[in-house]
């Protein structure tokens, strides 16, 4: 079960959105929306990601840890490349 206070809005004008709260990571709002346009099926059938009222929110810590999954993924990768 989700508990409502984990459910944090993505993007907007409060402080505290997600992207608000890890700028270390995003740094800007576009580069958070690329990285859900990529990834948005990926979060939403890992039950990380859900759209209320129109906007998306993220679920933690479900989101976080699919992100960590999806970058380690992508260093896999990025080795593979490089060898």
């Amino acid at each position: 079960m989700v508990d409502a206070k984990s459910i944090t809005p993505l993007f907007g004008r409060t402080p505290d959105t997600w992207q608000a709260n890890n700028k270390h990571l995003f740094p800007s709002e576009q580069a958070l929306r690329w990285t859900l346009r990529q990834h948005r099926e990926r979060l939403i059938k890992a039950g990380a990601l859900i759209r209320l009222r129109g906007a998306w929110h993220g679920i933690e810590p479900k989101f976080t840890q699919e992100l960590v999954k999806i970058g380690r993924a992508d260093a896999i990768a990025a080795v593979r490349e490089a060898a």
